[in-house]
């Protein structure tokens, strides 16, 4: 699944995800917009922050890009503020160059 799928999977839900808060979205090493996502429970560091480092699945290392909760208040009131819904594929590339460059 990559982060596209994961918004078409969510239909209109996106400010009631049904995914714990403490679950990141990890991508692939590869990080690009089609790349495959995990979603994997985060672990706190010492200052109670969810950790960034990469983890590894199956072999394969995966890059963290965003915890769910910051996706969750990062897009509902987004999408709150729009007359239509945009394509999955417009959510899913808000999301990313977000979690890339403003998270």
């Amino acid at each position: 699944m990559n982060l596209e799928e994961f918004m078409r999977s969510l239909g209109d839900s996106i400010d009631v995800i049904d995914v714990d808060d403490m679950m990141v979205i990890f991508q692939k090493d590869k990080i690009d917009i089609d790349s495959e996502i995990t979603l994997h429970e985060g672990v706190q560091n010492e200052d109670g922050w969810l950790t960034t480092n990469p983890i590894t699945l199956n072999g394969i290392k995966y890059q963290y890009l965003i915890e769910v909760n910051e996706a969750k208040e990062f897009l509902s009131p987004w999408l709150r503020s729009l007359p239509s819904r945009p394509s999955d594929r417009e959510i899913a590339q808000r999301l990313f160059y977000y979690a890339l460059n403003d998270s």
